[in-house]
Protein backbone atom coordinates (compact mmCIF):
# COMPACT_ATOMS: atom_id res chain seq x y z
CA UNK A 1 0.00 0.00 0.00
CA UNK A 2 2.81 2.37 0.87
CA UNK A 3 4.50 1.52 -2.42
CA UNK A 4 1.26 2.37 -4.32
CA UNK A 5 0.92 5.69 -2.43
CA UNK A 6 4.53 6.60 -3.24
CA UNK A 7 3.95 5.71 -6.91
CA UNK A 8 0.77 7.79 -7.02
CA UNK A 9 2.58 10.66 -5.31
CA UNK A 10 5.40 10.42 -7.85
CA UNK A 11 2.90 10.43 -10.72
CA UNK A 12 1.16 13.48 -9.27
CA UNK A 13 4.51 15.25 -8.86
CA UNK A 14 5.62 14.27 -12.38
CA UNK A 15 2.38 15.50 -13.96
CA UNK A 16 2.64 18.77 -12.04
CA UNK A 17 6.14 19.29 -13.49
CA UNK A 18 5.16 18.44 -17.06
CA UNK A 19 4.25 21.55 -19.02
CA UNK A 20 0.74 21.50 -20.44
CA UNK A 21 0.48 20.47 -24.06
CA UNK A 22 0.43 23.55 -26.27
CA UNK A 23 -2.41 23.80 -28.74
CA UNK A 24 -1.28 22.72 -32.17
CA UNK A 25 -0.90 25.53 -34.67
CA UNK A 26 -2.60 24.52 -37.90
CA UNK A 27 -0.54 23.99 -41.03
CA UNK A 28 -0.56 26.90 -43.48
CA UNK A 29 -3.73 27.19 -45.55
CA UNK A 30 -3.11 27.61 -49.28
CA UNK A 31 -5.84 28.86 -51.63
CA UNK A 32 -5.65 29.06 -55.42
CA UNK A 33 -7.58 31.45 -57.66
CA UNK A 34 -7.90 32.14 -61.37
CA UNK A 35 -9.65 35.10 -62.95
CA UNK A 36 -9.43 38.45 -64.69
CA UNK A 37 -8.21 41.94 -63.95
CA UNK A 38 -9.90 44.76 -65.90
CA UNK A 39 -8.46 48.27 -66.11
CA UNK A 40 -10.84 51.22 -66.55
CA UNK A 41 -9.51 54.68 -67.46
CA UNK A 42 -12.75 56.41 -68.45
CA UNK A 43 -15.87 57.49 -66.61
CA UNK A 44 -18.09 54.94 -64.85
CA UNK A 45 -19.76 52.70 -67.42
CA UNK A 46 -16.87 53.00 -69.91
CA UNK A 47 -15.43 49.82 -71.42
CA UNK A 48 -12.19 48.45 -69.93
CA UNK A 49 -8.98 49.56 -71.65
CA UNK A 50 -7.30 46.25 -70.75
CA UNK A 51 -8.30 42.81 -69.49
CA UNK A 52 -5.64 40.45 -68.17
CA UNK A 53 -5.87 36.83 -67.05
CA UNK A 54 -4.47 36.33 -63.56
CA UNK A 55 -3.51 33.47 -61.23
CA UNK A 56 -3.25 33.95 -57.46
CA UNK A 57 -1.82 31.67 -54.79
CA UNK A 58 -2.57 32.82 -51.20
CA UNK A 59 -0.75 31.18 -48.29
CA UNK A 60 -2.02 31.98 -44.79
CA UNK A 61 0.60 30.94 -42.24
CA UNK A 62 -0.72 31.39 -38.71
CA UNK A 63 2.51 30.07 -37.10
CA UNK A 64 4.56 32.81 -38.81
CA UNK A 65 1.75 35.43 -38.71
CA UNK A 66 2.07 36.00 -42.44
CA UNK A 67 0.00 35.95 -45.58
CA UNK A 68 1.84 35.51 -48.84
CA UNK A 69 0.29 36.17 -52.24
CA UNK A 70 1.93 35.12 -55.48
CA UNK A 71 0.15 36.91 -58.35
CA UNK A 72 0.96 36.10 -61.99
CA UNK A 73 -0.67 38.21 -64.70
CA UNK A 74 -0.75 37.90 -68.49
CA UNK A 75 -0.26 41.30 -70.07
CA UNK A 76 -1.50 40.54 -73.58
CA UNK A 77 -0.13 38.86 -76.71
CA UNK A 78 3.60 39.27 -77.13
CA UNK A 79 4.03 40.94 -73.75
CA UNK A 80 5.89 39.31 -70.84
CA UNK A 81 4.11 37.99 -67.76
CA UNK A 82 4.21 40.01 -64.56
CA UNK A 83 4.66 38.29 -61.24
CA UNK A 84 4.37 39.89 -57.83
CA UNK A 85 5.13 38.12 -54.56
CA UNK A 86 3.64 40.02 -51.62
CA UNK A 87 4.29 39.21 -47.97
CA UNK A 88 1.94 40.60 -45.34
CA UNK A 89 3.12 40.58 -41.72
CA UNK A 90 -0.03 40.26 -39.59
CA UNK A 91 -0.48 41.69 -36.10
CA UNK A 92 -4.02 41.29 -34.82
CA UNK A 93 -6.28 42.79 -37.48
CA UNK A 94 -3.64 44.94 -39.21
CA UNK A 95 -0.80 44.12 -41.58
CA UNK A 96 2.21 45.66 -43.25
CA UNK A 97 3.10 44.45 -46.72
CA UNK A 98 6.00 44.48 -49.12
CA UNK A 99 6.48 43.12 -52.61
CA UNK A 100 9.61 40.98 -53.03
CA UNK A 101 11.16 42.98 -55.92
CA UNK A 102 10.34 46.37 -54.36
CA UNK A 103 7.36 47.15 -56.63
CA UNK A 104 5.41 48.52 -53.62
CA UNK A 105 5.07 48.70 -49.84
CA UNK A 106 2.04 49.42 -47.71
CA UNK A 107 -0.29 48.49 -44.91
CA UNK A 108 -3.88 47.51 -44.32
CA UNK A 109 -6.62 46.17 -42.11
CA UNK A 110 -8.30 42.76 -41.99
CA UNK A 111 -12.03 42.15 -41.46
CA UNK A 112 -13.74 39.14 -39.92
CA UNK A 113 -12.56 36.40 -37.55
CA UNK A 114 -8.78 36.02 -37.19
CA UNK A 115 -7.29 33.68 -39.80
CA UNK A 116 -10.72 33.29 -41.41
CA UNK A 117 -10.92 36.88 -42.68
CA UNK A 118 -13.67 37.82 -45.08
CA UNK A 119 -12.15 41.02 -46.39
CA UNK A 120 -9.27 43.46 -46.19
CA UNK A 121 -8.33 46.95 -47.31
CA UNK A 122 -4.85 48.20 -48.11
CA UNK A 123 -2.93 51.29 -49.17
CA UNK A 124 0.32 50.79 -51.12
CA UNK A 125 2.97 53.23 -52.29
CA UNK A 126 5.02 52.60 -55.44
CA UNK A 127 8.66 53.74 -55.89
CA UNK A 128 7.55 56.53 -58.28
CA UNK A 129 5.20 57.96 -55.63
CA UNK A 130 2.04 56.49 -57.11
CA UNK A 131 -0.45 54.84 -54.78
CA UNK A 132 -2.89 51.94 -54.95
CA UNK A 133 -5.88 51.63 -52.64
CA UNK A 134 -7.40 48.16 -52.69
CA UNK A 135 -10.55 46.60 -51.24
CA UNK A 136 -10.66 42.78 -51.31
CA UNK A 137 -13.65 40.59 -50.34
CA UNK A 138 -14.13 36.85 -50.15
CA UNK A 139 -17.61 35.99 -51.40
CA UNK A 140 -18.28 32.26 -51.25
CA UNK A 141 -15.51 30.67 -53.33
CA UNK A 142 -14.73 33.95 -55.11
CA UNK A 143 -12.29 36.76 -54.43
CA UNK A 144 -13.59 40.19 -55.54
CA UNK A 145 -11.15 43.12 -55.70
CA UNK A 146 -11.51 46.83 -56.48
CA UNK A 147 -8.41 49.01 -56.76
CA UNK A 148 -7.66 52.60 -57.58
CA UNK A 149 -4.24 53.60 -58.84
CA UNK A 150 -3.25 57.28 -58.61
CA UNK A 151 -0.03 58.60 -60.09
CA UNK A 152 1.63 61.49 -61.87
CA UNK A 153 -0.05 60.54 -65.17
CA UNK A 154 -3.57 60.17 -63.78
CA UNK A 155 -5.63 57.44 -62.24
CA UNK A 156 -7.28 54.18 -63.24
CA UNK A 157 -9.75 51.85 -61.61
CA UNK A 158 -9.06 48.11 -61.56
CA UNK A 159 -11.76 45.49 -61.02
CA UNK A 160 -10.74 41.89 -60.46
CA UNK A 161 -12.82 38.74 -60.19
CA UNK A 162 -11.28 35.41 -59.19
CA UNK A 163 -12.78 31.97 -58.70
CA UNK A 164 -11.18 29.45 -56.37
CA UNK A 165 -9.64 26.50 -58.21
CA UNK A 166 -8.05 23.27 -57.07
CA UNK A 167 -4.28 23.09 -56.70
CA UNK A 168 -3.89 20.76 -59.69
CA UNK A 169 -5.79 23.13 -62.01
CA UNK A 170 -3.71 26.06 -60.75
CA UNK A 171 -0.44 24.18 -61.30
CA UNK A 172 -1.43 23.14 -64.85
CA UNK A 173 -2.37 26.72 -65.74
CA UNK A 174 0.77 28.12 -64.06
CA UNK A 175 3.00 25.68 -65.98
CA UNK A 176 1.29 26.65 -69.24
CA UNK A 177 2.06 30.34 -68.63
CA UNK A 178 5.80 29.75 -68.31
CA UNK A 179 8.21 31.91 -66.36
CA UNK A 180 7.76 35.55 -65.59
CA UNK A 181 10.73 37.92 -65.71
CA UNK A 182 11.49 39.83 -62.53
CA UNK A 183 8.79 42.33 -61.61
CA UNK A 184 9.46 45.97 -62.43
Amino acid sequence: MLRMMVSLGFLALASACTPPASPAVPAPLVEYYEGTSQVFAGPPGAAPVATNRVLVRRRLDRARSTIEEDVVSEQGPGRPLKEYVVTMAVTGSVFSMSERSGAFRGDGTLEGPAWAWTGWASHATLPDGGTVDSRDRLVGRNLEVEKEYRGARGSVRIVEHFERVEREAYERRRAALGSAPSSP
